[in-house]
């Protein structure tokens, strides 16, 4: 017999209240205003017939003065042809952010990037961190993560800390994916701001008082305002049409736009798939 809704949402409650909340909490210090370099990417598929696809990766970096003003930026894009179903174009995203810490920590001591410091990206992240440290510190900035401090049902990221304040937890000492050197902590930049995971390669504290003098953007209080405007620029939300009509014209060049027609992507479908129709019609 299937179990109840109020039954799995009673499940659900009962390991959100189990959380332990007596972790100490550290303050975060005074601001620090210093330079900084933001890293993002993004990536969108364009194309697909099944087989073989063509998507789009876009990546760059912001620096910017204390001041809020930006120094100098920096956006590159690919096309790349794929095979279907493959995590291809988000690795070739990701591998292009990380090789471009070295460029943007030419600019700046501090370089923050989107997402987390770990060994789950291979190889190359901890070859680029040996290199950029100790000159540079190298901050990975998450809005989402699944690490629970319990091994219970809900991340750390899900629970609110007192403003300004940061975590160490336990766990994060031991953690399969720890890089050498990099600290990893959960962390309130602001006081109307979410619990973020922030990974350091180099010095946490300092660290983490140079991102929160970039973490009072109103709209997005708590989350270092230089990291939105990377994602503004590499973002691919308000650009894809760009790049379609740019494969749309090289398709057409090469006689296959006909082609290009059928296998245009439609978010996770192709645009006459026909699941496509039939949903048209509903």
């Amino acid at each position: 017999m299937p179990t109840p809704l109020k039954d799995l949402v009673s499940q659900l409650r009962n390991g959100r209240d189990k959380h332990p909340l007596s972790q100490e909490t550290e303050p975060v210090g005074e601001p620090i205003p210093e330079p900084v370099a933001a890293i993002d990417g993004g990536s969108s598929m364009l194309w697909s017939n099944g087989r073989r696809s063509i998507g789009v990766v876009r990546w760059g970096y912001v620096v910017y003065e204390p001041t809020f003003e930006i120094r100098c930026a920096r956006t590159h894009s690919e096309f790349l042809l794929v095979e279907e179903g493959s995590e291809q174009l988000d690795e070739a995203r990701h591998r292009r952010e990380v090789e471009t810490i070295c460029e943007a920590a030419s600019h700046a001591r501090y370089v923050l990037v989107d997402g987390a410091l770990d060994a789950s990206s291979g190889p190359l992240l901890a070859d680029v961190l040996h290199d950029v440290t100790p000159e540079t510190t190298v901050v990975g900035v998450s809005k989402k993560s699944s690490l629970s401090a319990t091994g219970g049902d809900y991340p750390e990221t899900w629970y609110s800390l007192p403003p300004r304040t940061y975590v160490l937890p336990t766990m994060a000492r031991e953690r399969e994916s720890a890089l050498p050197d990099t600290t990893l902590s959960f962390t309130s930049l602001h006081a109307l701001g979410p619990t973020l995971r922030i990974d350091v390669a180099g010095d946490l504290e300092r660290a983490l008082r140079v991102a929160r003098h970039y973490a009072g953007y109103r709209l997005c209080p708590g989350y270092p305002f230089p990291l939105i405007e990377a994602h503004r620029a590499c973002c691919l939300d308000d650009k894809k049409h760009i790049y379609e009509t740019m494969l749309q014209r090289e398709m057409g060049r090469q006689g296959l736009l006909r082609d290009y027609v059928r296998g245009k992507k439609r978010g996770e479908r192709t645009a006459y798939e026909i699941h496509t129709v039939l949903d048209g019609l509903v």
